[in-house]
């Protein structure tokens, strides 16, 4: 599993750039062609922001408290243009802030 060097996010095999910044990343002979022995069972978490302008983001991590860490900050900083904040483990719902 490979994650961003400047934001941590998480960055799926064979992309080489951040989703969430843009910022490019490193590729490796093993991300290119991974092998079956290695398969990683880790769950991939998502954050999704609703605004209350209508607007929806997206951001993927690899480890919990990551994406918990995101969904504080930016209710944090941007508390006052959030409608709902929900964070995904690709199986359902682990945390909503506000509560609605």
């Amino acid at each position: 599993m490979r994650t961003c060097p400047q934001c941590g996010c998480y960055v799926p095999d064979k992309w080489i750039t951040c989703p969430s910044c843009d910022a490019r990343v490193k590729i490796s002979k093993e991300a290119l062609n991974p092998s079956p022995s290695k398969a990683s069972s880790d769950n991939v978490y998502q954050v999704k922001i609703y605004y209350k302008d209508g607007t929806v983001t997206n951001n993927i991590f690899g480890i919990r408290e990551n994406a918990i860490n995101n969904a504080k900050n930016t209710m944090d900083r941007f508390g006052h243009c959030i409608k709902k904040i929900e964070i995904f483990d690709c199986k359902k719902i682990a945390v909503s802030y506000p509560n609605t």
